[in-house]
């Protein structure tokens, strides 16, 4: 997708960070899942279906690329999820520490370097569409996928509130996690 070689360079430093500059257990992907694990899920691998593929308002998670569609609608989509998680990430903090006042910074370490490096991020892929967006077409199509990416990000939240208030946390059975949560 990314012909020219500073554009490869920058998206590539980018994959590297999420996964953790190659150090084991500091990929994002381990940092959700010891967040996961902490606040009393069960089953936790991303190997399995969740079942997130039956609730539309999760298609956020099944972010996916096509090797044949516009590399501006690519870039898009992930601008959008550098652009609006890192201003939403400390307010989630918060309210994690609220919700599980026993939670260590280590748990929710995910979050925190979310925090840290999706502005970055955002500031390089911004760079990388600067360089691949010539046309009115590439702004159409850069728009319209942003928006997409952020309907979803939206989505998933109202889903999230929604379940929280019908269900807040049933069926936990870490004696811990569930004395906090009545505290």
């Amino acid at each position: 997708m990314a012909t020219d070689v500073q554009d490869r360079v920058v998206l590539l430093d980018n994959v590297y960070s999420e996964h953790g500059y190659l150090k084991p257990g500091k990929t994002h992907v381990e940092l959700y899942m010891r967040f996961m694990a902490a606040i009393g899920c069960k089953n936790i691998s991303v190997h399995e279906d969740d079942g997130s593929g039956k609730v539309s308002a999760l298609a956020f998670k099944r972010f996916l690329v096509n090797r044949d569609e516009p590399f501006a609608g690519v870039l898009a989509r992930f601008l959008a999820i550098e652009t609006v998680l890192p201003d939403l990430f400390p307010q989630y903090i918060k309210g994690l520490k609220k919700t599980f006042p026993g939670i260590s910074d280590e748990a929710i370490e995910y979050f925190y370097i979310h925090s840290e490096l999706d502005p970055e991020h955002q500031s390089d892929l911004l760079e990388v569409m600067g360089r691949n967006t010539a046309s009115e077409a590439d702004i159409e199509i850069v728009k319209y996928n942003f928006e997409l990416i952020f309907k979803q990000l939206v989505a998933m939240f109202d889903y999230m509130l929604l379940e929280l208030d019908q269900h807040p946390w049933q069926g936990l059975e870490t004696p811990e996690l569930a004395s906090a949560i009545r505290a």
